[in-house]
């Protein structure tokens, strides 16, 4: 198993680098695209951006975005802010995800996100949606992800974003949602964005 669960309520304050001249080498600024083939107990996902926050149109996979936070996170709440994590609760037969500490480009409006569902892997693939102005920093947000009429069974969930430093564990985790349908599992990372 890759990742580590944490307990719920963890609670630290989430600051963005912004305008300090900090970079960070990543994606080309573009949207993020899915091409695998199709399983014969999945389906491969296609591209869906969301609009602003809202549900965005959701794919064969059964996977959409429900929400983006498009501010860069400056409260507190339950992501530690050296880690990328997902928290996750299944209920009959739907699963949310929400990508704690995405790591995206401070002034990107909206996101690109791919996804793919193959046997027992689900691959969920973020990056910035095309259409802004990238600004000089990278930010952390919190994108929820949610995916319809999952049948209950054990998945390996892998979430990539361009900016994970290289050499830091993926974002990957087995869960088994008729014994654990609730929790969190956060990975390390070892640079800016994450503090």
């Amino acid at each position: 198993m890759i990742g580590r669960l944490i307990p719920f309520g963890l609670a630290l304050v989430l600051a963005c680098g912004g305008g300090d001249g900090d970079t960070s080498t990543g994606t080309d600024g573009g949207s993020t695209s899915s091409t695998g083939a199709a399983g014969s107990t999945g389906s491969t996902g296609e591209v869906t951006t969301s609009s602003t926050g809202t549900t965005a149109a959701v794919d064969d996979s059964g996977g959409h975005v429900v929400s983006f936070g498009a501010e860069c996170k400056m409260a507190a709440d339950s992501f530690p802010l050296d880690q990328e994590c997902m928290s996750y609760s299944y209920v009959d037969g739907g699963l949310t995800i929400t990508h704690g500490n995405a790591a995206l480009n401070c002034c990107a409006k909206d996101v690109a996100v791919a996804f793919e569902v193959v046997g027992d892997a689900i691959d969920i693939s973020v990056a910035e949606a095309e259409g802004y102005t990238p600004c000089d920093c990278n930010c952390l947000f919190n994108v929820d992800y949610a995916f319809d009429m999952l049948p209950v069974g054990t998945y390996t969930v892998t979430i990539t974003n361009p900016y994970v430093p290289m050499g830091d564990a993926p974002l990957s985790q087995q869960l088994n949602l008729a014994m654990t349908p609730i929790g969190q599992v956060c990975v390390d990372r070892s640079a800016y964005p994450w503090m």
